[in-house]
């Protein structure tokens, strides 16, 4: 029967102990490597998260800043032609408002910013094509305003020419009615005395005047229309007053500038184109004849168209 050796018990046990911390140690160890390899993972992984963090708000940064731009330029184009970018405004405000919203969230993510950048470049072709289109209005507005300047000044033109034909043919339209008036020429006023037994007879003086015999001649015309005419006769006193007596036929007529004259007595006549015509009227007032000088004028369409005067003298006669 075999015995147990003590000695050899202890180194038993001391080989299980060795073994025991062997295996302590290297779980020890093995831990520690663990958590060391984890903490450097985590260091590593938070690194990439800062750095993707530092990258999107570098990125956030720039699509702002190209946003700021792009919205620059567009303030410039409604400056040179609010009038287009107004009728574009709906899609206009519609992008801004997208891009807005991106930019405006407090974690935005790449693919966030990817859509924005998108947009930013959508708005900017839109406001390549509104310039595009600025640049041909602006080029069809300076055609179109040399275009007018050129027909300004042809109107301007056409327009003096007008003005100096028409002064031209004012002037003439003028010169022809001018000389379209009939024209009284050659008076002879006979101071008449009636004798008891009828007999005419001429005198000067002014006590023995009854009536003012005034002859005188239409002359031709070949501008002067055919037809009857109206012949005013004013007679002024030696005074300068007219004389005028309303129981005698004496009235008002108008003149060509509007205002009324009277005259002493009227005539009509009718009168034949390019034909001379005598004319005989006379004159007799209740009262007597003063001594003095008579002015005769004659008055046709509200001009004067002949004048004349007679002057009688003082003095007494003899039966």
């Amino acid at each position: 029967m075999a015995t147990n050796n003590p000695s050899d018990n202890k180194t038993n046990d001391r080989k299980k102990n060795v073994l025991i911390y062997g295996i302590l140690i290297l779980a020890l160890i093995a831990t520690w490597a663990y958590i060391y390899w984890d903490k450097s993972r985590n260091t590593q992984t938070q690194q990439e998260l800062q750095s993707q963090v530092i990258e999107l708000d570098s990125s956030k940064s720039a699509v702002k800043e190209q946003y700021q731009a792009t919205l620059v330029k567009l303030d410039l184009l409604k400056t040179e032609n609010d009038s287009l970018i107004k009728t574009k405004s709906k899609e206009i405000e519609d992008l801004k408002a997208r891009i807005q919203s991106i930019l405006s969230k407090q974690n935005t993510s790449q693919t966030d910013l990817k859509e924005a950048k998108s947009l930013i470049n959508q708005l900017k072709n839109r406001i390549a094509g509104y310039k595009s289109e600025i640049e041909r209005l602006q080029g069809e507005n300076i055609a179109l305003t040399a275009q007018r300047d050129s027909l300004k000044v042809q109107r301007d033109s056409l327009q003096s020419n007008y003005q100096t034909a028409t002064a031209k043919n004012d002037s003439l339209h003028s010169k022809i009615k001018i000389a379209a008036n009939l024209k009284a020429a050659h008076f002879d006023i006979s101071p008449i005395h009636i004798k008891n037994s009828g007999k005419e007879t001429t005198t000067d003086k002014a006590k023995r005047t009854d009536i003012l015999r005034i002859q005188f001649n239409i002359e031709k015309n070949e501008l002067a229309t055919s037809g009857k005419k109206e012949l005013f006769i004013c007679i002024n006193s030696p005074e300068g007053t007219p004389i005028a007596v309303e129981e005698m036929g004496s009235g008002r007529f108008m003149l060509k500038d509007s205002t009324e004259k009277l005259y002493t007595l009227k005539t009509t006549i009718d009168y034949q184109q390019g034909q001379p015509l005598p004319v005989t009227v006379n004159w007799k007032q209740s009262k007597d004849f003063k001594p003095g000088t008579y002015a005769v004028s004659v008055y046709e369409n509200g001009e004067r168209i002949g004048e004349s005067s007679v002057k009688l003298e003082d003095g007494f006669f003899i039966f």
